[in-house]
């Protein structure tokens, strides 16, 4: 079946009739006569609707309005049918929401498969149009949520992206894409094939939609798929029946002892077979299906559906712009291309050797050997003066050129001779290399302070065509102007994409979580490691995604906890969601530390002489007339700060009261009183330079207690090397995103306010349960009091508490659902777990589970979860479809449940390995091996080290003992002792150590 959809001026026009009739013949209906229809009458010059079908299908008209036409399609006169609605949305922007009205309204009509196509008059990003001023983010928002009211998800297109031109000339131009077809998921999934195509047509200023419902793809495939046997089968209790029923009806003759043997043996081999099978896959992870319990999923069907038409061609547009759908002419095209793209002219010593001697000498032999690294010539015409580079200002280094992979940036004066420098250096070079500059893909932006005239000479000597404002080079944008918010419109728009999509409804809350993690939240990553994003637009991409965590299918949930909440970590009682904003700073802080870690490169050059020429760049200001990029990396110096300290070399370069040196995050600096005497200390006055270890006696007259203990900590060097500064939050004191991340999140933390159980060792345990994901979220979800009982439901919706759906006598809250009700108190008492009922009752659901996370073990903690996700699964079941099991009944339903999981992820053999005990093995000959330990004295505060070396023979060379006034971690013990045992043996001068 084809459907057609146009938006067409003046239909009785003959320009236009003509035109619908070639439109109609196109699409293989042979004749124009014998068609039925309906009409709804304009409206003067503007509006009318028609309806048009042919004899082949039974149309039932539902309802029509002056924007509508909704009916039931019963293709063939079959039973089955679906339901089709031709839309066209109110042009008025006023009366816009009328149209999501009525679509609201449509939606509630019928359940029947649903397709709607024809000019809603709106976008859905603006990505979709050209031209003109750009369309309000609420009028776009406004939309995407009428279709995700409505569940309805745009099938995409074939052809060129814009459906509506306003026919002006240039600049005037307005191209937009206001026509569309959508349909709701089960529509989707009975017509998986179904394509829709953008025809440009000349009478109208809207292209026709034309709907394929059977897009078989017209290449066959290369061969026949091979039959598999598949693993659900082999769970199925009808399985062996069918084989032995399909083996009858086949070979119509009762089975053979003979055969009857050899199929057990078959049998008995395909068992053992899958066994090895299944184990070879459960080692390697790859049986999500089977390990997550999300089997048979209809995420899972639809992506493998889509997968399989996708998995094809269905035709190819040559050079000549001429489609080709025969299997044979776009092998044969395939072929041509590739094989002409891979020839390379290849040019040999000869003709390189031709192309250097046109480069003319004017310098000195000394730099051949620049000369031959790439892109010199342009370092030729800038020494020459024919080509000068851009300073940011007066001292800062003059730019060229910037090299990335194959691309290459060239800055320098709007100018005509510095055009056709530009131009000689690049004949020069494709005349060395015997390679080609791609001016279709090359562009030029100008300052925005360039004359139009000189703009216009510059491009006629360039050829190269004018690069617009929001262009972007390697995913970022060029040139970032006032309206920041427009410029990084496209990350919202993707993140949305990724989320809307009809098949990602299907997601189960766990099949959500990885979405968002994996996919949506790592959209604005690359950006984010350049730009600031406006915080409005975090705002929206934040409050998409808790949409999407929070809704079902059609239906807008509530919000149970703040997006502020699931952003806290599992372990303190949040979903580990990202917090952009604070992910945005830590990206910009890796920039920042950039800079920081490598003050001589250029772009470390370039910001020092513009921003804090006599400074560093922890203590720069944003200074006058900032560029976006300055101002984003500048945003982040709060968390590079939470971070930067400074490691103690010989303390000679770090001051005692200014910078940051003392192991105790936020603060690194000491906050012990001092006096005017000291406040020129640096740390080097605080090492007692003949033992080189901390002056005690000095550090303790002058700090707090606290302050000492921590100084005292820090190890020395000993052979007084430099000081350096390194990353706090990460042992080997290497910046990282990811504790930057946790940085900026603990600096917004403090401005929030702290609740009682962020801590709590009951988040730990329902991770760590092994149960289901689903039942693993469900009990996260009761520990935050997050369910929609009756009494949390009543304070969200402004109504008298509900009844308890099972004993109808009480206000349903999580106590009484989970403990007090008469039905909850039967499950308990007959399950294996007694703890329940003895307990106290609270009505703190969070409490209630640490206690019983505290009083049971693992494996009855997990059972323990899967029964409350029972008791709670049997009453939505009664609540919504008024079915509800015996006590008794869901009891064998939960021990079921858990067993069955448990068997499902049960290892196939406990492999155990007998460790021998550890014993001395001695060193080779001439050989020296060394044992050392580190202690820690927590009664006397002290530090105890060990170091013994022995020989071949195993007799002791050599031993040391040392004590030491200060309290480490046992890593740092431990690394003590190491490089005491390295002393050791250099007071030795052995060479051949083992340590």
């Amino acid at each position: 079946m084809i459907l057609l959809s146009w938006n067409c001026q003046g239909l009785g026009t003959p320009c236009t009739v003509h035109t619908l009739g070639e439109l109609i013949r196109i699409d293989g209906i042979k004749s124009r006569f014998g068609l039925f229809g309906c009409c709804v009458e304009s409206q003067g010059r503007s509006g009318g609707l028609a309806l048009l079908w042919d004899k082949t299908i039974t149309i039932q008209l539902q309802s029509f309005g002056p924007h509508h036409i909704d009916v039931t399609v019963y293709p063939d006169g079959a039973s089955e049918a679906w339901r089709f609605t031709g839309f066209y949305g109110f042009a008025d922007t006023n009366s816009r929401q009328c149209s999501w009205e009525l679509l609201s309204r449509l939606k509630s009509l019928s359940r029947r498969d649903w397709l709607v196509a024809g000019d809603f008059n709106e976008i859905l990003s603006d990505s979709e149009k050209s031209g003109g001023r750009r369309r309000p983010l609420w009028q776009i928002r406004r939309f995407r949520e009428a279709l995700a009211s409505a569940d309805l998800h745009d099938l995409g297109y074939e052809g060129r992206p814009f459906t509506w031109c306003n026919q002006h000339p240039e600049p005037d131009t307005i191209y937009e894409m206001l026509d569309r077809a959508c349909a709701d998921p089960s529509w989707r999934a009975r017509f998986p094939n179904a394509a829709v195509r953008h025809i440009p047509v000349t009478s109208s200023d809207h292209d026709a939609l034309l709907i394929e419902l059977v897009n078989t793809p017209r290449l066959p495939r290369p061969k026949r798929r091979p039959f598999r046997f598949e693993a659900m089968w082999a769970s199925l209790v009808e399985c062996e029946q069918t084989f032995e029923k399909a083996l009858l009806q086949i070979r119509h003759n009762p089975i053979t002892a003979a055969n009857k043997i050899e199929e057990n043996r078959i049998r008995g081999e395909l068992e053992h077979l899958l066994a090895r099978e299944e184990v070879f896959w459960k080692q390697r992870g790859k049986i999500h299906w089977l390990r997550e319990g999300d089997r048979n999923t209809s995420f899972f069907h639809n992506h493998a559906s889509i997968r399989r038409r996708t998995n094809s061609i269905h035709r190819i547009q040559n050079a000549e712009g001429r489609w080709l759908h025969e299997e044979a002419e776009i092998q044969e095209h395939i072929e041509a291309y590739f094989g002409e793209i891979f020839r390379s002219r290849n040019p040999s010593e000869n003709d390189l050797e031709k192309g250097t001697e046109a480069i003319s000498v004017r310098i000195s032999e000394d730099m051949l050997l620049e000369l031959s690294k790439p892109y010199t010539a342009e370092e030729r015409e800038e020494h020459s003066g024919r080509l000068q580079g851009v300073a940011v200002c007066r001292h800062a280094p003059r730019v060229s050129h910037l090299l990335f992979v194959d691309d290459t940036l060239i800055f320098c004066q709007a100018t005509v001779e510095a055009a056709s420098s530009i131009l000689d250096v690049l004949g020069t070079f494709g005349r060395a290399s015997g390679q080609e500059i791609n001016f279709a893909k090359s562009s030029v932006v100008y300052s925005s302070n360039t004359n139009h005239t000189i703009r216009a000479a510059v491009q006629d000597v360039l050829q190269i065509r004018a690069e617009g404002r929001h262009d972007l080079y390697l995913g970022l944008p060029t040139v970032v102007g006032k309206s920041r918010r427009a410029v990084f419109q496209s990350i919202r728009d993707r993140v949305w994409q990724r989320i809307s999509g009809w098949n990602e409804r299907n997601l189960s809350q766990a099949g959500k979580e990885i979405l968002i993690k994996a996919v949506a939240q790592a959209i604005p990553t690359y950006a984010m490691g350049c730009f600031r994003l406006p915080a409005s637009l975090i705002k929206e991409i934040q409050s998409m995604i808790a949409n999407f965590w929070w809704h079902s299918g059609d239906t807008k949930k509530i919000h149970w906890l703040s997006w502020h909440k699931l952003c806290k970590r599992k372990l303190h009682g949040g979903m580990g969601f990202r917090d952009l904003q604070a992910f945005n700073l830590a990206m910009l802080a890796k920039q920042l530390w950039r800079i920081i870690s490598n003050p001589d490169r250029l772009l470390s050059r370039v910001l020092r002489a513009r921003y804090f020429p006599y400074g560093q760049v922890l203590d720069a200001s944003v200074g006058r007339n900032p560029s976006f990029t300055w101002h984003s990396i500048l945003a982040s110096q709060h968390v590079v700060r939470g971070g930067f300290r400074w490691r103690i070399g010989n303390g000679r370069t770090v001051r005692v009261w200014d910078d940051p040196w003392i192991p105790r995050p936020f603060s690194f600096r000491p906050l012990s009183p001092h006096c005017l005497e000291h406040n020129s200390l640096l740390v080097c006055d605080l090492i007692d330079t003949s033992s080189l270890d901390w002056n005690h006696t000095l550090i303790r007259s002058i700090f707090w207690p606290e302050e000492t203990d921590l100084i005292i900590k820090i190890p020395l060097s000993l052979w007084n090397g430099d000081d350096f500064f390194c990353w706090h939050h990460m042992a080997n004191g290497k910046f990282s995103v990811r504790s930057a991340y946790h940085v900026a999140r603990d600096l917004i933390e403090q401005a929030q306010p702290c609740t009682s159980y962020v801590g709590s060792p009951v988040w730990k345990s329902i991770w760590n349960a092994k149960v289901p994901r689903k039942v693993q979220i469900f009990g996260w979800r009761l520990a935050q009091n997050a369910l929609p009982t009756g009494v949390n439901l009543s304070h969200r919706i402004q109504e008298d508490s509900f009844a308890c759906p099972l004993c109808h006598a009480e206000k349903e809250d999580t106590e009484h659902a989970f403990l007090s009700c008469p039905y909850a108190r039967q499950v308990w008492s007959l399950s294996p777990l007694r703890w329940a009922l003895v307990s106290d009752s609270s009505t703190d659901s969070c409490a209630w589970l640490e206690r019983g996370a505290k009083g049971l073990g693992f494996e009855e903690f997990d059972l323990f979860l899967i029964i409350c996700w029972a008791i709670w699964w049997n009453r939505n079941r009664t609540l919504m479809d008024h079915i509800t099991l015996m006590p008794d009944e869901l009891i064998k339903f939960a021990l079921h449940y858990l067993q069955t999981y448990r068997q499902v992820h049960a290892s196939p053999a406990n492999i155990s390995f007998a460790s021998a005990p550890a014993r001395w093995s001695p060193p080779d000959t001439n050989w020296v091996k060394i044992n050392f330990d580190g202690a820690i004295f927590q009664s006397t505060m002290e530090l105890g080290i060990g170091v013994v070396a022995r020989d071949a023979s195993g007799s002791c060379v050599g031993w040391i003992s040392a004590r030491q006034q200060r309290l480490a971690e046992p890593e740092l013990a431990e690394a003590l002792a190491a490089r005491e045992a390295i002393s050791f043996a250099h007071s030795f001068h052995w060479q051949k150590i083992i340590l």
